[in-house]
């Protein structure tokens, strides 16, 4: 694990923010048992395996008008019991932190990731495939108002990119925006960013980039769109240099109070601790840091459409979408992927619910001599049942199934899991 005193600061943030005044703070603790089929995702696994667990975790949201913070804290053991892979210890944190020093001009920014990500994307998500990362970021925010409809804004931030075996990185970012309000419903945006990057050894370049691009939202009634469109240039130290456009079109409707879709297109250069960092609090339908490369920077084109529904009985949601990426490093990790996820929540009876779950992708490699395409199919079904107010119980069963070009990388896994729970409401 990655050394005490890189969670030091995130950790002092969250007691901080447990004990201010207004606080909500919220905290689970609990066990549970688990079979796993094949948990290294072999083609022919040896053994099952057997696990025991405990975890806890705690949650602080504080809003004032000094402070606010959301901060999300989750710490697991598990203990497998015939050794096919060893005991880990998982620590997960978040937090994202803005104190305002001077009400509409001054503030300061403090925001931290810690978790896990892959060692190696071409191979499938396993403890003995996983390494630490923490991601830190901190600086001012300097806010010129200039009047009533128009308004400047200077950010800085340090950064840190913490890799438990990939290369560690230190980076400069600064970003200077104009908005204006146009009228009630549009606001538009110029952007200027530029970051400079510099990595620890000499097996990755440092590079300098910058982002320049003009931005435009309309709220109205039911309806939010968003749309961006700029440049973005790298410059390298050791290898090619890059241009390329970045673009965003956005579309949200509310079509009733209980239904809304969305459809997102978009082209942007990025990585994997940029996706950490601006995503800190992101309610992301699926978590894809696992499926992509840690320390390299990817174009990704995407295209997704989401559609959620409450119903009387519970909860529904469907995305599909398409992505593409393009790695400027590993350029042999190019990738086409395609996925479709459906979400149910069926609230029974007496505070019973079941959960139902089905993710596929459609991973096609496009570097030829790979000649590699995997589909992934998970199916998943949790029923909750509580005891009381505050105690639940629940039972999980999981099916994964990879059906691969690459005769190694298929594998089938069905794992069950009891669970034993305690939550503050």
């Amino acid at each position: 694990m990655l050394k005490f005193v890189q969670l030091l600061i995130p950790c002092v943030l969250i007691c901080f923010a447990q004990h201010t005044i207004a606080a909500d703070v919220r905290y689970n603790v609990g066990s549970s048992i688990a079979h796993y089929d094949n948990i290294n995702h072999d083609v022919s696994p040896a053994d099952d395996e057997f696990s025991n667990s405990v975890y806890a975790g705690i949650e602080v949201i504080e809003e004032n008008a000094s402070f606010t913070s959301t901060s999300d804290a989750q710490i697991d053991a598990i203990n497998y019991r015939n050794n096919v892979v060893e005991d880990e210890t998982n620590l997960r944190l978040s937090t994202d932190n803005l104190w305002t020093i001077n009400p509409g001009q001054f503030e300061w920014y403090v925001g931290n990731v810690f978790t896990q990500t892959a060692i190696d994307s071409l191979i499938s998500d396993t403890p003995t495939n996983r390494q630490n990362i923490n991601v830190f970021s901190t600086g001012p925010n300097y806010i010129i108002r200039i009047n009533a409809r128009n308004n400047l804004r200077l950010e800085a931030r340090a950064e840190n990119f913490n890799y438990e075996e990939s290369a560690d990185s230190n980076r400069l970012f600064i970003a200077t925006r104009w908005g204006y309000d146009l009228n009630s419903t549009t606001r538009i945006t110029a952007n200027d960013e530029a970051i400079t990057a510099k990595y620890n050894g000499d097996t990755i370049s440092d590079y300098n980039r910058n982002d320049i691009y003009v931005g435009v939202e309309y709220i109205r009634g039911l309806n939010t769109f968003n749309a961006e469109y700029g440049l973005t240039r790298i410059d390298n130290e050791n290898t090619t240099d890059f241009d390329g456009d970045r673009y965003l079109i956005s579309f949200t409707n509310t079509r009733t109070r209980t239904s809304s879709i969305r459809f997102i297109y978009e082209n942007i250069l990025t990585d994997t601790g940029d996706r950490l960092i601006q995503n800190i609090t992101s309610d992301a339908l699926n978590n894809l840091d696992s499926e992509v490369s840690a320390n390299d920077i990817f174009l990704e084109k995407s295209y997704r459409a989401r559609y959620m529904k409450t119903l009387s009985s519970g909860e529904l949601a469907f995305q599909v979408g398409v992505t593409n990426r393009n790695y400027e490093i590993q350029p042999h990790l190019d990738e086409k992927d395609k996925e479709a996820i459906i979400n149910t929540v069926w609230n029974l009876k007496r505070t019973n619910r079941i959960n139902f779950d089905i993710n596929y992708i459609n991973r096609t490699y496009q570097d030829p001599a790979f000649n590699r395409v995997d589909k992934d199919y998970e199916y998943s079904i949790n029923y909750l049942h509580e005891f009381m107010r505050n105690v639940n119980f629940t039972i999980e069963v999981t099916s994964n199934e990879r059906i691969s070009t690459i005769t190694n990388e298929a594998y089938e896994d069905v794992r069950y899991i009891l669970s034993l729970n305690y939550t503050t409401l």
